[in-house]
């Protein structure tokens, strides 16, 4: 069936993106859909004969639009899901921060306290902080969650 739609020019686009979980008490990073149980589809000349070689296949339940009827989405939203997909990457994970930028620790015993990253480790997710405690810079490390920028 995929060999018959890609004959007829007909490509899937499904996006991926990179998110951290915790298993057995250490992080990885999972591929996950972003948009789950949805398969954008780039059909070249839309007629009966694409509308039904897609349809056919026996994953298709239905086409989002008015009454089943296939909707195109918006130009930009097309450049922007090609943007995601066709690299051939899933979307990693954002640098939140970055070295010397200033934060504030956001939760845990430091809260409020205002700083500088002096180093980051992404593997460990962890940042080195230069924080003034009782009137000295001093440097601790703080994981990436708990700090925002100022």
């Amino acid at each position: 069936m995929q060999k018959r739609l890609e004959e007829r020019g007909i490509n899937a686009v499904v996006p991926l993106r990179v998110i951290l979980e915790r298993r057995n008490s250490k992080w990885i990073n999972i591929s996950r859909v972003c948009f789950p149980s949805y398969v954008f589809v780039i059909i070249p000349e839309f007629n009966f004969s694409t509308y039904y070689a897609v349809r056919e296949n026996p994953n298709v339940i239905r086409f989002l639009g008015d009454k089943g009827k296939p909707e195109a989405i918006r130009e930009e939203e097309i450049s922007f899901l090609l943007e995601l997909s066709l690299v051939g990457e899933p979307i990693g994970i954002s640098n939140i921060v970055q070295v010397g930028e200033h934060i504030t620790v956001t939760s845990g015993p430091l809260v409020g306290h205002e700083g500088k990253i002096i180093k980051i480790d992404a593997r460990r997710f962890r940042a080195k902080v230069q924080i003034e405690i009782m009137g000295q810079a001093r440097q601790v490390e703080l994981a990436i969650n708990v700090i925002a920028k100022s």
